[in-house]
């Protein structure tokens, strides 16, 4: 506890802007998450500046640190590029836990440089999310349709568009497709073929990588970003928006942001050959660590250490992830008042409350099966 207090005033510290290293590190190689955590400290006023107030600047720091220190891919990037990735989730407002689907940190190896570099990608969820801000839009979802499933379209006048999946959960993908619904009562859908969106790949710059997500179990959330940009044609577009859609699968540095509007700056922004990095496979020893702990509800002082309230609950969303419950976890969650994990306050007590409708719910899920 010490040693954790310790580390408690360095960070403190290192908020108020004492104690900064001399010298920055290139990359994240060989450094522990205490280390990682000091040095995205340094830039917690860029970052707290685009923050809603609910969110501090430690809070998205310490999510960032957790998911950087778990990927030794990531590490191996520049620094730079990653504080760009982490200053770019918390301008867009995202949650950069990766389950969630909103905002990822892939690696990926510059053609140009041959270094390691942070690119900020922004999932499907997180399209979802940013033009749900525009305070226009009441509903917008996209799914994929696959070979068994009734799907019936029509255009014209009155379009009509309607998807029943089959119940064995159908064979390959055939189309995708977005719809919008306004608060004013009109509404709008795309839909996209699968040559389509084979061409939206062939567009990508990482269409022939191994690790590239269209290339991965992930291709059904590329599918479903795809169409949502292009029913982007039709959303009330922000500024926040456009800029996102620009910056989206970018290697960003702190240089690239206009001091001014705090958002990136389109015109740095250049493509590069790149190979993307596969993110290993989740840390399997959070789940045994929840396994052995989901008897005894987390007392609040355990969740107020450096990192023990995230790695609690990534342990139990791996469980629901498990049990196929993904929306279950989202749904106890909204129930509770939060979207996102982002968005649960620090106070102890609140979050072991948290922790705890979770494991209920869990077992709950468990003993239904």
């Amino acid at each position: 506890m010490a040693e954790a207090s310790k580390t408690g005033q360095k960070v403190k510290d290192r908020l108020a802007g004492k104690n900064a290293p001399a010298v920055i590190p290139k990359n994240l190689v060989h450094s522990k998450s205490a280390d990682i955590n000091l040095l995205l400290s340094r830039y917690a006023a860029q970052i707290s500046q685009a923050l809603p107030k609910h969110v501090t600047a430690e809070r998205v720091i310490q999510l960032c640190t957790t998911v950087i220190a778990r990927n030794p891919k990531i590490k191996e990037c520049t620094l730079e590029t990653i504080l760009g990735s982490v200053m770019q989730s918390s301008i867009l407002g995202l949650d950069v836990t990766p389950q969630f689907g909103q905002f990822f940190f892939i690696p990926r190896r510059n053609g140009k440089t041959k270094e390691m570099e942070c690119t900020a990608l922004i999932g499907y969820k997180g399209y979802l999310q940013l033009m749900r801000r525009s305070g226009e839009v009441a509903t917008v979802y996209s799914f994929v349709v696959r070979e068994g499933d009734f799907f019936d379209l029509e255009l014209g006048l009155t379009p009509k568009l309607v998807h029943r999946p089959a119940e064995d959960g159908g064979g390959n993908m055939t189309h995708a497709y977005a719809v919008i619904k306004f608060k004013n009562g009109g509404e709008a859908f795309e839909v996209l073929r699968k040559s389509d969106v084979m061409k939206a790949k062939a567009r990508s710059e990482a269409k022939n990588s191994t690790y590239s997500p269209w290339n991965t179990e992930d291709e059904e959330s590329m599918w479903r970003k795809t169409a949502i940009r292009k029913l982007a044609n039709y959303a009330p577009l922000s500024a926040e928006f456009m800029t996102a859609t620009v910056a989206d699968g970018v290697a960003l540095k702190p240089s690239m942001f206009d001091p001014n509007t705090k958002q990136v700056n389109a015109i740095e922004i250049e493509p590069d050959d790149i190979e993307l990095i596969e993110p290993p496979k989740p840390d399997e020893t959070p789940k045994k660590e929840a396994e052995a702990k989901k008897e005894n509800p987390p007392k609040a002082e355990e969740l107020k250490e450096e990192g023990g309230f995230t790695k609690r609950i990534m342990a139990i969303y791996d469980e629901f992830v498990g049990i196929k419950a993904n929306q279950e976890f989202l749904n106890v969650l909204g129930g509770l008042g939060y979207e996102s994990v982002a968005e649960i306050p620090e106070d102890g007590k609140i979050r072991a409350a948290v922790i705890n409708s979770l494991s209920l719910k869990l077992g709950d899920l468990k003993k239904a099966k």
